[in-house]
C-alpha cells in the first residue's frame, strides 16, 4: 500500500534521542484528510489523495501503525493513520484515535493485534490472526512495511447474510456454554474464550487474549501439546486430559476436546474434570482398602443380598464371592446354632434403628466349623434417608477368646492344682447359697487342711510338697459330684461346695469318704509319706446364713477336728468359736 503523503515512520512517530523513545509532536496525515493538491496533477487532484479516497471507499478497515520498542523488544504500538472503516470499527473519530497507543484503545482489538505483532520479523514480515469482536469474526493481516511501520487490514469473515442470523445464534450459544470455549490460532495464541472460560482460568478475557498455551501448562507437556498438535492437524478431533495452571496458581486437570477447523483455527471445549479425578482417585483408594484389608468386609443391598466380599471374607469363611453373590447374607454367617432367631432380630433392629451395630457373633466356616466373630455392621442411606446397602467387617477373634478364657481361668483356678482359687470359691459358695434359698434347700461347706504337710515339706522339700498338694487335689475331686465344687484356698486348705444336700449327714458322708482316700498311700518322687485330713463341717442355713458366716463356721469346725483328734471331722457346734 503506497503513502505517499507519509514523511515516514520515524518523523511521525516516536523518534529516538540518545537511545531514549521519545514521541514526535509532528500531527500525522490521516486516510480520511486530503493532502494538498499536486501542482502537477492535471485534475488537481494527487495520486496520493486518490489512493486515500479509495481506501475510504473500502469496507476493510486500514491502519498503519507504528512499533514502540524498549530494547528492540516491542512494548507498544501508535496509531498513525485510519480510514473510515477502521474509525467507525474504533468508533472514534480521526482526532480521538490518530497518535493514540493500543494500550489505550479497545483491547479487544489492539490485544489480539499487539500479540500477533511481536511474531512480525523481516523473515516473517506477514501475521494473520483473527479475533471475535462485537459477535462477529474479524480477520486481521498485518504487514511490517519497514523495520518500525507495520499495515494492519482487518476484513469482516462473516458468513453470507443468509447464515448471519445462525452464526450469531451459534456466538450466544458458545457464549452461554456452560463448558470453557476457546478459539487459538495454530501457533497457540488465544483469539476468543467464552464466560466459562474466564472462570475457569481465573483470568478476565483480555488477560486471556494475551496469552498461549505454553502459558498455562507445565512444562512436561510441552511435548505432547506437540504431539496433539500434529495429531490435530492430520485432521483428527482429540479428546485428553491435560493439568493447566489458574491464574491464583493452583492446578487443575481438564479435559480438552480439540479441533483444528477449516479456516485454521483451533477450537477447543474445555471442562473441569478435578473433581472427578479426585473421585476416582477415593474409589481407586477405597478399592484398595477393601481389597487389601485383613478384615472380611460384606457389602449388602437392602434386602441383605450380598454384592460384594474381599479376599479376606474368603480367607476367613472359605467362600469365594462367585459363591456369595446374590445370596442372602444370614445364609453364609448367621447359623452358628449359639444364638437364637430373637437375637439375629435384635440385633436388625438395632442397625435400622440406630444406623450400626457392633459386638460379638458366633459364625460358621463354610467347612461347618464354628468360630466366634467381632462384627461392625453400618446401614449406609441415600439422600432420603431410605436405607439402600449394608457394611459388614468382621474379624475372627478366635485367638483372642481364647486368650480371655486363659486369664480368666488364670484369674478363677490356682495354677498348681488346677482347682477353683479363692475368688471362684467365693463365687461358686455364694451362688449355691442364692440357689438353696430359692430352692429351700441346703448347702453344706467342708473346711479341709492337710495334717503333717509341713514336716512333708521341710522332710522331702517343696517339689515333694507341691506334688503332695496335686495328688490331694486329685482325690478330692474323685469323692464329690460334678455339680459340686472343689478349691484350693492357699497352702495345704482346700474346700468342697456340696450343693442340693437334704441333710447333714449328706456332708459326713463325702467327708468320710474324703478321709478315707487319703488313707491310701501317697507315693512321691522322693518316697512314700502317709498324710491325713482335718475336716470342718458347716451347714447352710443350720449353722449360718450368709457367706462370710458360713466361712468362718466352717473354719471353726476343721481347727477343731485338728485340736481333738487329727484325721477326722467336726460339725460346727456354737462352742467352737
Amino acid at each position: 500500500m503506497a503513502m505517499k503523503n507519509a514523511t515516514g515512520p520515524r518523523a511521525r512517530g516516536a523518534t529516538r534521542t540518545n537511545g531514549h523513545k521519545k514521541k514526535s509532536t509532528a500531527k500525522a496525515p490521516r486516510f480520511n484528510q486530503a493532502p494538498s493538491p499536486d501542482p502537477t496533477s492535471q485534475s488537481g487532484l494527487g495520486r496520493d489523495s486518490l489512493y486515500l479516497q479509495m481506501l475510504n471507499c473500502s469496507d476493510d478497515a486500514f491502519m498503519l501503525l507504528q512499533s514502540q520498542r524498549d530494547n528492540d523488544e516491542l512494548v507498544d504500538l501508535v496509531l498513525l493513520e485510519a480510514n473510515t472503516s477502521a474509525l467507525n470499527l474504533l468508533k472514534r473519530d480521526a482526532a480521538d484515535a490518530i497518535g493514540q497507543t493500543a494500550s489505550l484503545l479497545p483491547h479487544a482489538l489492539f490485544g489480539p493485534i499487539l500479540n500477533c505483532a511481536q511474531w512480525l520479523t523481516p523473515q516473517a514480515p506477514q501475521q494473520n490472526t483473527s479475533v471475535l469482536h462485537e459477535r462477529a469474526y474479524l480477520k486481521i493481516s498485518l504487514h511490517q512495511l519497514d523495520a518500525d511501520c507495520v499495515c494492519v487490514i482487518l476484513r469482516n469473515a462473516h458468513k453470507p447474510a443468509v447464515g448471519e442470523q445462525l452464526q450469531e445464534k451459534l456466538a450466544r450459544f458458545l457464549e452461554a456454554a456452560p463448558d470453557a470455549v476457546v478459539v487459538a490460532d495454530l501457533e497457540g495464541r488465544y483469539l476468543h474464550a467464552n464466560a466459562a472460560a474466564c472462570e475457569l482460568l481465573g483470568y478476565s478475557r483480555e488477560e486471556i487474549l494475551h496469552k498461549q498455551f505454553s502459558d498455562i501448562i507445565p512444562d512436561i507437556q510441552r511435548r505432547t501439546l506437540l504431539q496433539a498438535k500434529k495429531q490435530m492437524a492430520d485432521g483428527a478431533q482429540l479428546t485428553s486430559e491435560w493439568s493447566i495452571q489458574r491464574s491464583d496458581g493452583r492446578v487443575i486437570t481438564v479435559e480438552v476436546s480439540g479441533k483444528i477447523l477449516k479456516d485454521g483455527h483451533w477450537l477447543g471445549f474445555v471442562r473441569d474434570i478435578t473433581r472427578r479425578k479426585n473421585n476416582e482417585r477415593e474409589l481407586r483408594l477405597a478399592a484398595a482398602v477393601f481389597d487389601n484389608t485383613r478384615e472380611a468386609i460384606v457389602v449388602t443391598d437392602a434386602e441383605r443380598n450380598v454384592l460384594a466380599v474381599n479376599g479376606a471374607f474368603t480367607t476367613l469363611t472359605g467362600y469365594s464371592e462367585r459363591e456369595a453373590k446374590g445370596h442372602i447374607l444370614c445364609e453364609y454367617l448367621y447359623r452358628s446354632g449359639k444364638h437364637d432367631e430373637e437375637f439375629y432380630q435384635t440385633l436388625w433392629q438395632r442397625v435400622d434403628a440406630d444406623g450400626h451395630w457392633r459386638g460379638e457373633v458366633w459364625s460358621r466356616r463354610k467347612d461347618g466349623e464354628v468360630f466366634p466373630s467381632w462384627q461392625n455392621i453400618s446401614a449406609v442411606s441415600d439422600d432420603n434417608g431410605n436405607i439402600n446397602h449394608y457394611v459388614l467387617i468382621l474379624s475372627d477373634i478366635s485367638e483372642k477368646k481364647a486368650a480371655e478364657m486363659k486369664l480368666s481361668y488364670l484369674a478363677h483356678h490356682d495354677a498348681l492344682t488346677g482347682l477353683a482359687n479363692r475368688i471362684a470359691f467365693n463365687g461358686n459358695l455364694e451362688r449355691a447359697i442364692h440357689h438353696a434359698e430359692r430352692n429351700s434347700s441346703k448347702v453344706a461347706l467342708l473346711y479341709i487342711d492337710l495334717d503333717n504337710f509341713k514336716i512333708v515339706n521341710d522332710t522331702h522339700g517343696h517339689l515333694a510338697g507341691d506334688q503332695l498338694l496335686q495328688i490331694t487335689a486329685d482325690r478330692l475331686r474323685r469323692c464329690v459330684r460334678g455339680e459340686d465344687a472343689v478349691a484350693r484356698m492357699g497352702g495345704d486348705e482346700f474346700t468342697i461346695v456340696l450343693e442340693n444336700i437334704s441333710s447333714l449327714e449328706d456332708a459326713v458322708g463325702v467327708a468320710e469318704k474324703v478321709i478315707h482316700a487319703m488313707d491310701l498311700p501317697v507315693r512321691l518322687a522322693s518316697g512314700e509319706v502317709d498324710v491325713g485330713l482335718s475336716i470342718g463341717i458347716s451347714l447352710f442355713p443350720d449353722h449360718a446364713q450368709s457367706l462370710n458366716d458360713v466361712t468362718r463356721t466352717a473354719d471353726a469346725a476343721m481347727y477343731a477336728a485338728k485340736k481333738y483328734a487329727r484325721n477326722s471331722y467336726q460339725v460346727f457346734h456354737p462352742q467352737q468359736i
